[in-house]
């Protein structure tokens, strides 16, 4: 939609089921007239029926449905989270409330990323393939929603972490030194299923099954698999036209396997069992060349929502928690030797404040704040041999002690604004501020700490527009982070002091700007009697270091960028 100073040019998409052409109309509007006017809907002939299946037994249709308005399959995403306030929340039952209730998403793309400034255990260059189906679907009195994703990834100079699916502050991760090039697939399937009971009751249920593998082929040729299962009911209460409550649980169980194969028997190379800030034990090649590790993880959690709806506004607070326990063990079949144990639990608070529609303007504003403690245990142990029983080999415990605390500390505050009208959006712009704080201790023979204060400022925005029969989105952001005050830096081991800690330690510090860039291109086409919606989109993402960093120069003037290309299809 086009706003001009005395006229508005909007073009409805109508399809008539007894043409085969779709027919456009671009009409000139004067601010006098209302919107409901002329916003109408188009039928639409009959629709093909089509069936998707998704994680154990449940089963989300992508069926369309008839008179669906032609901005709802070009901006679902857009008029779910404007006309639903519950878009974000944790609760499952938030997809009974959509606007957009049928449709089907199919989506391949393909990622090229590279720089040097990344993580430690990130690749210098990565090519990631990804394909997915995603569908909404209303039958009666259920709302069902599934995704179905595969992604394969192809990476170059990676290192430092042979782990997958690893809780991100657990420390005791299992890593060599060696750079490699590792192959990885992904694959996810995701069923929420959504029953309203009554006016007043809902309840829903959400599955979801992650599982992937990585496998290098340089010594010492690591190969992991990992699985992530999660299980999450929800349930809604409508206790009056004004206010809605909702609770929800949460369970995820994780499980993961490494295990190694060493060909060269002549170079021998280290597994470094890490305990946090650089801390670590090491097994060589010659002594172990498989060193096999199991993790076994389980996190569980619920949250509680309220939402409130008056005249001119609706809010929306959600406050959750969860635990999380990560346990390591090696050896496989052999002796057993325990690797760290972890564990972590967190709150969180969000508050979404929303305006919606006074003069076609939808505000939000977004409230943010979460507070995690994690804590590691580290086991001394002695391997022992039992002459008794057959030179048995085992692992016996000489003391259990804590070596990891950590506290993570964020708040988030941003601001939105949207222009939709006669059911197309026509710009956005979004306003954001990120807060860290994050303090680490580590026991080992002294104490050491680490802490940092860090900010993020972001802007972005939007633009849809149409030409012809063809319509466009561009949308840019702009971020710049940083650091406040003056960071405590230690490391426990002066050997991986620059090669590891240091870096890891300046990557979380450092000063950087980022710029991106997408652009989409919105066919409309036909298929089977029905609308559809052919997308072809790029997208540029480049971050750069803006300034040196007193910890490590390994991140002197460096950069990443990342680019997506893609096609995807809305029906």
């Amino acid at each position: 939609i086009r706003s001009r100073q005395s006229a508005r040019a909007i073009l409805c998409t109508k399809f008539v089921p007894d043409n085969p052409r779709k027919q456009f109309c671009v009409r000139n509007l004067f601010p006098t007239i209302r919107a409901s006017n002329f916003a109408y809907k188009m039928g639409i002939a009959q629709w093909w029926n089509a069936a998707f299946l998704f994680a154990a037994c449940a089963i989300a249709f992508c069926q369309p449905a008839k008179a669906t308005e032609w901005g709802n399959r070009l901006y679902f995403s857009e008029k779910n989270f404007l006309f639903n306030a519950l878009n974000d929340v944790e609760n499952p039952v938030r997809i009974s409330y959509n606007t957009v209730q049928t449709l089907t998403h199919v989506t391949l793309q393909n990622r090229f990323t590279s720089g040097s400034l990344h993580a430690i255990d990130a690749p210098q260059r990565a090519n990631d393939l990804s394909a997915s189906i995603f569908g909404l679907q209303r039958v009666g009195r259920f709302n069902l929603s599934g995704e179905m994703k595969y992604t394969l990834t192809n990476a170059r100079e990676q290192r430092w972490n042979n782990t997958l699916m690893l809780s991100e502050d657990n420390p005791f991760v299992l890593a060599d030194s060696v750079s490699g090039n590792p192959a990885q697939e992904l694959f996810n399937l995701d069923a929420t299923a959504c029953y309203k009971f009554s006016e007043q009751w809902r309840a829903a249920l959400r599955l979801s099954y992650e599982t992937a593998s990585k496998d290098d082929q340089t010594d010492p040729r690591p190969k992991t698999t990992a699985m992530r299962f999660r299980v999450q009911p929800g349930i809604t209460f409508q206790l009056s036209h004004q206010h809605l409550l909702g609770l929800n649980g949460n369970l995820w169980v994780y499980s993961s396997d490494i295990s190694h194969t060493v060909v060269d028997n002549l170079n021998a190379n280290t597994y470094f069992l890490m305990k946090g800030m650089g801390d670590n034990a090491i097994v060589s090649t010659g002594e172990n060349p498989s060193y096999p590790r199991h993790y076994q993880g389980l996190q569980w959690g619920a949250a509680a929502l309220w939402k409130a709806r008056f005249d001119h506004y609706q809010n929306v607070l959600e406050a959750g928690f969860s635990h999380n326990d990560e346990r390591a063990e090696d050896g496989g079949s052999g002796p057993a030797f325990k690797g760290g144990d972890y564990a972590s639990t967190a709150f969180r608070i969000t508050n979404r404040l929303a305006f919606p529609g006074y003069r076609y303007l939808h505000q939000n504003l977004l409230l943010g704040f979460s507070w995690q403690t994690d804590q590691g245990w580290w086991y001394d142990q002695r391997r022992r041999v039992d002459t008794e029983h057959g030179n048995l080999v085992y692992y016996e415990i000489l003391n259990k002690g804590k070596v990891h605390t950590a506290t993570v500390t964020k708040a988030s505050v941003g601001y939105r604004i949207d222009r939709y009208l006669c059911c197309v959006p026509s710009w956005m712009l979004s306003l954001k501020a990120d807060w860290e704080h994050r303090a680490q201790t580590h026991y080992e023979a002294d104490v050491y700490r680490q802490s940092y204060n860090r900010y993020a400022v972001e802007v972005e925005g939007a633009r849809y527009f149409i030409q012809k029969s063809v319509s466009y989105n561009v949308m840019a952001r702009a971020a710049y982070s940083n650091v406040i005050g003056t960071p405590q830096y230690a490391s426990v081991r002066g050997k991986l002091d620059q090669a590891y800690t240091a870096r890891v330690f300046a990557f979380s510090t450092l000063p950087t700007v980022r710029f991106l860039l997408r652009t989409e291109a919105v066919f409309p086409l036909k298929l089977y009697h029905s609308p559809t919606c052919l997308t072809a989109f790029l997208q540029g993402d480049v971050s750069f270091c803006t300034d040196k960093s007193r910890f490590s120069s390994a991140f002197n003037s460096t950069s990443r960028t990342a680019i997506d290309v893609g096609l995807s299809l809305t029906l």
